[in-house]
């Protein structure tokens, strides 16, 4: 995990930074990210890698739908815990569920990205339609679930199983 995380200096600085925390036990002895990772755990380190590298993809203002960074980065952040939360109660891979909640805007960056690169639809709010799917399917062709898909399958993640 450690030599994982050396991949990305400003991830590895993050990860012993919060396990320098006082959440941790720590005075700030944690220096290496090896340290880090066996001070914080595995489970953990899941989670705040996960956190770190959300809030660097989704802490944009995302103009044509309106909504602010802080906002995204929010509901993106309470719909994972919520996720994951609910995966437990439920007997399902609560790590596999943070993962989706995280995942949830993706779509949403991508196309709020096209319409500020093509410049050429309406905003949400100047659309009049009270419902993201209706104005996404007229602007786009597609609605965020759906761009989400695309770009996942280009990543290679895996499919949904079944259950």
């Amino acid at each position: 995990m450690a030599r994982l995380l050396r991949r990305d200096p400003a991830l590895a600085a993050r990860v012993i930074r919060i396990s320098n925390s006082i959440v941790y036990g720590s005075s700030g002895g944690v220096a290496s990210i090896e340290d880090a990772v066996n001070r914080v755990g595995y489970a953990e380190i899941y989670r705040l890698v996960g956190l770190a590298s959300a809030a660097q993809l989704i802490d944009h203002h995302l103009p044509y739908y309106g909504i602010a960074g802080v906002q995204l980065r929010d509901s993106t952040l309470m719909t994972a815990f919520a996720a994951e939360s609910l995966a437990t109660r439920c007997g399902k891979d609560s790590r596999l569920c943070y993962t989706a909640g995280l995942l949830r805007s993706t779509g949403k960056l991508v196309l709020d990205r096209y319409a500020k690169r093509t410049g050429k639809m309406d905003t949400f709010s100047e659309f009049g339609i009270p419902s993201y799917t209706a104005w996404e399917q007229a602007s786009f062709g597609l609605t965020n679930p759906e761009a989400a898909e695309t770009v996942l399958t280009a990543w290679r993640f895996p499919a949904a199983r079944p259950g």
